[in-house]
């Protein structure tokens, strides 16, 4: 068995998957490997097994398999193999998915959301402060160090307005860094 984070990412030249679990972390790869000790993964077929329960492991699980559970997947079908910052990325989004609020007076937007951030493989965490700023906080979900562009416009703006908001930040590979935006 191994444990997955939160996601799975199983392809080919023609196609691929991505495979997410919140619940149920045991998998196992190519094959039923059970009572087998691997020291390296050998999966020359796709095919993923998931392990609800298991009572060989004696840390992190319940001896005993009694009652009802309720087990949380996800899958998403791609034309071509994923690579390790989509299997990345995809599992970060089922762990912290979109989160909404409901405020009495919307802005009135006659266009779609005003930020953005480029390239995709880097994610975004963005939060208000105290003082009315705004704090993001990027990660490259690749091994290659990337420049990430973060921006924002406002209700009315042109795409190529003054009012334009836009930075720009070198991070290393699988790196952190932050973006700060006072009003």
């Amino acid at each position: 068995w191994y444990s997955i984070q939160h996601a799975v990412g199983v392809g080919c030249a023609a196609g691929g998957v991505l495979w997410g679990s919140l619940d149920a972390p045991l998998a196992q790869f190519g094959a039923w490997q059970t009572g087998k000790w691997a020291t390296t993964l050998h999966a020359p077929r796709g095919m993923v097994s998931s392990w609800l329960m298991n009572n060989l492991h004696f840390t992190n699980f319940q001896s005993v398999q009694e009652g009802s559970g309720r087990y949380r997947y996800q899958f998403e079908l791609l034309d071509e193999a994923p690579n390790h910052a989509q299997v990345r990325a995809y599992g970060r989004q089922m762990l912290q998915p979109l989160q909404a609020r409901v405020v009495e007076n919307a802005p009135d937007w006659d266009q779609t959301s005003g930020f953005w951030v480029e390239p995709p493989s880097v994610l975004a965490e963005p939060r208000i402060d105290a003082a009315g700023g705004v704090n993001i906080r990027l990660r490259n979900v690749t091994g290659e160090p990337v420049t990430a562009t973060v921006g924002f416009t406002l209700p009315g703006d042109l795409p190529d307005s003054p009012t334009r908001r836009e930075s720009r930040l070198q991070l290393p590979a699988f790196g952190v860094g932050q973006v700060k935006w006072q009003g």
